[in-house]
């Protein structure tokens, strides 16, 4: 079983002219924040994007990941809405 950490709070850290840009991730059980380096402002983007539209979070400290739990697919998309 691998060791998933729930993700509370995150942070950016942006420095345009040293191109560099870092992710923090406060999690349980671990006092100092996960930090994560992305070579691009579109790449961390992303990431963020995920940490601010989903509720269940979570972190694998073993492999360094970010996990989002499973959902339906299209659940935001109003063509995909159920009828029943």
């Amino acid at each position: 079983m691998r060791p998933f950490e729930k993700i509370y709070n995150y942070s950016v850290l942006l420095n345009p002219v040293s191109k560099e840009y870092t992710l923090r991730l406060k999690i349980s059980n671990v006092e100092e924040p996960v930090e994560h380096s992305f070579g691009s402002i579109s790449e961390l983007s992303a990431i963020v994007e995920l940490l601010r539209d989903e509720t269940f979070t979570f972190y694998d400290t073993t492999a360094k990941e970010i996990i989002i739990e499973w959902e339906p697919t299209g659940e935001n998309d109003p063509k995909h809405k159920s009828t029943y």
